[in-house]
């Protein structure tokens, strides 16, 4: 058995199988992030993912009241996976999310950035497209791997038979990404560190609005 780090697209397809079947720490803060977010989804709300997966969160906001939901992922087989969840009315796109979004100028009311950024170097390009597709006074949530758990050697990877398979890792902090969202336009409304049940810090979330 051996341990090896597979390009970022490479990887979730080969996780896709099994990525709602293990038990994932992460996945479940992040669940517990997600219920204020639905407070003010009325008519006409849409929800845009980047770094949809398997489409739990987009599943998550349509059953509390958004509108329209959209997802973008690099990998084809998450995206098969949240096609599965969610049927065929939902929008799902695979590209990388540095690039033109399919979605129109100032259509979105809130933008989910779900733990894709730590394996982005340089995040600015994210942030110019999430400025572009919101409204005015729409909101981004930002949910990242912590910087305290990059610090402790901790990154995204998952388990196969012939050994543990990462991808690659950034490091961002909250500073780092509220100043490249400032630089973009976005306006920063505070940010949370989320620990697991063990106590150790995993998450870091950040909410942004555009002006």
């Amino acid at each position: 058995m051996h341990d090896q780090t597979l390009k970022t697209e490479e990887a979730y397809d080969q996780w896709a199988a099994t990525y709602d079947h293990v038990d994932n720490p992460m996945i479940r803060v992040v669940e517990e992030a997600l219920p204020p977010l639905t407070v003010g989804i009325g008519p006409l709300y849409t929800v845009l993912e980047l770094g949809c997966g398997t489409g739990r969160n987009l599943a998550y906001m349509r059953e509390h009241g958004a509108t329209c939901v959209v997802g973008v992922d690099l990998s084809a087989g998450m995206l098969a996976k949240a096609r599965k969840r969610l049927g065929g009315e939902v929008l799902l796109f695979q590209q990388d999310i540095r690039t033109t979004l399919p979605v129109e100028d100032g259509s979105v009311d809130l933008v989910l950035v779900s733990l894709v950024l730590e394996h982005i170097d340089d995040t600015a390009p994210v942030f110019e497209q999430v400025v572009r597709v919101l409204r005015p006074g729409g909101r981004v949530v930002v949910f990242e791997l912590h910087p305290e758990h990059y610090d402790r050697g901790k990154r995204a990877h998952f388990e196969t038979e012939s050994g543990r398979r990462y991808m690659p890792a950034h490091r961002h902090s909250a500073c780092d990404l509220e100043e490249a969202a400032a630089a973009a336009g976005l306006e920063a409304l505070g940010s949370r560190s989320w620990a697991a049940s063990a106590g150790e810090t995993l998450l870091l979330t950040i909410e942004l609005r555009r002006p």
